[in-house]
């Protein structure tokens, strides 16, 4: 445990700033952990089973790890997305779904 002694305002404002910077570094950690725990553990496998059923590697290199957020203290939301499309514009990432 780390005390410190306070003795103005301006003690207690530096405690709250630390605090504060505190959360975010622990966001951005969870968000860098999860990060590359989902590009193994998910990505990495998606790739590897789109390659067995015979995807392009254009589909396959363009799904990916497009947002992670972090609601509250237990709570990520994870945004995958494949979004290849051809030069005519179609979309073939979301044919494929079809």
């Amino acid at each position: 445990m780390i005390t410190k002694e306070v003795d103005s305002i301006s003690d207690v404002e530096e405690i709250e700033f630390s605090i504060n910077n505190v959360e975010l570094l622990k966001k951005d950690f969870a968000i860098s952990a999860l990060s590359t725990i989902v590009n193994v553990e998910m990505i990495d496998v998606m790739a590897e089973k789109m390659r067995s059923a015979g995807y392009s590697n254009k589909i396959i290199h363009s799904t990916y790890l497009k947002e992670i957020t972090i609601n509250g203290d237990n709570e990520a939301e994870i945004y995958i997305v494949s979004d290849y499309t051809e030069e005519s514009g179609y979309p073939v990432a979301d044919g494929r779904e079809y």
